[in-house]
């Protein structure tokens, strides 16, 4: 019994001991890993951060350039007809759009489903419009019906409201 007395008194504190420095040296690794994490996505951040701006910049301008108030006297020549300046604009749309497709994974799902769905309300809208002209409109006319169309538009062309979420977007990155 004495043996295990005498046993103990050195093995208890050694065990103390080792637990103490075990925990101690635990906690500081496991510190030094999360700052060393912290380290790597603040320069991960400082390197996305401006592909980020750029891509909100890039998809700010691809509203406006499929707009049909900014694609119409841009793309339209004076000697065209209707279906001239129709296809004229679907080229455009669909241009502009495949330029700006990887952009999308810079910005955020719901503002990329926003810039699609303006992508497909422009088209149909182009398409619908076309479709109840007559064959020999011209382009005036036909820019005059889209201008129209858009007025008539119930809550406005969506153009603005989805600039306005990207800009919500581009404010939470600061």
């Amino acid at each position: 019994m004495e043996n295990l007395l005498e046993i103990l008194k050195y093995v208890l504190p050694s065990l103390i001991v080792f637990a103490t420095a075990y925990y101690i040296l635990h906690t500081f690794l496991k510190n030094q890993t999360i700052l060393q994490q912290i380290k790597y996505r603040e320069k991960a951040l400082d390197q996305v951060l401006p592909l980020r701006l750029q891509a909100y910049e890039r998809i700010s301008l691809l509203i406006e350039r499929i707009s049909p108030t900014s694609m119409i006297p841009r793309v339209k020549v004076p000697q065209m007809n209707a279906n001239e300046l129709q296809v004229a604009m679907l080229n455009n749309i669909r241009q502009e759009y495949e330029y700006n497709l990887t952009q999308q994974i810079y910005i955020s799902s719901q503002l990329w489903n926003l810039v699609t769905n303006l992508k497909e309300e422009t088209v149909n809208m182009i398409a619908s419009i076309s479709a109840n002209l007559p064959e020999d409109a011209s382009s005036t006319e036909f820019s005059r019906e889209i201008f129209q169309s858009m007025l008539n538009t119930k809550g406005g062309f969506p153009t603005n409201k989805i600039l306005d979420v990207l800009k919500e977007e581009v404010k939470e990155l600061y």
